[in-house]
């Protein structure tokens, strides 16, 4: 677009993530032009409700993002030193920390990510993505995941960030695109096949993306579906696993949402 950007990413990112990182960018630069979200099934999945546990998805725990987010309020602070005594005895922490010494001591399996010369963060996979996606939905199929997405799980919560960061984009005249990424053939078909809410859960998402696409300056593609549409019969060059685009594949959606949007409003 003729723009400097930048990839402000997390792993493991929710919507909270993305309003904090966008205020926050906001106080470093001052202003924006656009802004590329991932607005995909599981960004608003609860997964308190889908798993019954309490899970914390949010990918930072910083005091300056905590300001972003609340609003530079007073409390912010003690906000995030409450949060880090809660979580430091939590059973979740407990079996991280056994977890770690156990690999510690047996030895480290492969890694999740690979590092670029420059910096840039490759999901790893040593097998072909046929193995790879037979791996995941094995796993998958073990904890039940299908069953996670149930009309009822949608997260109210995450939807209400995505209206605030759009509130605040419409304020200050940035425009914002969202995309709902690809996943495998085998993957989608394992979510309609095996899990019983999936199209009613992702019809609801796409509903209200469109809702909102009515009244602020946001415009979403969903490519859930278009894997084959947007890569050919050959997926092997531009899938990192079932479910992650590698730097080729998101090439190819990035010049695809350009191509629908190419002054992004």
């Amino acid at each position: 677009m003729g723009y400097p950007a930048f990839n402000l990413s997390v792993a493991d990112g929710t919507m909270r993530d993305s309003l904090a990182l966008m205020r926050f960018t906001l106080d470093q630069r001052g202003s924006l032009r656009f802004i590329i979200i991932n607005v995909d099934d599981l960004t608003f999945l609860d997964y308190n409700k889908a798993q019954n546990v309490q899970v914390n998805r949010s990918a930072f725990n910083d005091v300056g993002l905590y300001r972003s987010l609340d609003g530079d309020r007073w409390y912010a602070p003690l906000l995030n030193l409450w949060d880090q005594f809660v979580r430091l005895f939590t059973l979740q922490q407990v079996d991280a920390s056994l977890r770690l010494l156990q690999v510690e001591s047996e030895g480290r399996n492969q890694p999740v990510f690979v590092f670029d010369p420059d910096g840039q963060a490759q999901f790893y996979r040593s097998m072909s993505l046929d193995e790879s996606t037979t791996q995941l939905l094995t796993h998958y199929r073990q904890v039940g995941y299908a069953g996670w997405f149930q009309p009822a799980h949608l997260d109210d919560n995450a939807f209400g960030y995505l209206q605030q960061l759009l509130q605040q984009c419409q304020r200050q005249g940035i425009s914002v695109l969202g995309y709902l990424p690809p996943g495998h053939p085998r993957y989608q078909q394992y979510l309609e096949t095996e899990g019983t809410g999936y199209l009613s859960y992702h019809n609801r998402v796409v509903s209200r993306l469109h809702d909102l696409e009515q009244i602020y300056p946001f415009h979403f593609m969903d490519f859930t579906y278009q894997s084959e549409k947007l890569y050919g019969d050959d997926l092997e060059p531009y899938f990192s696993d079932a479910i992650h685009p590698n730097e080729a594949g998101s090439v190819i959606i990035m010049q695809a949402l350009y191509d629908a949007f190419p002054e992004g409003n």
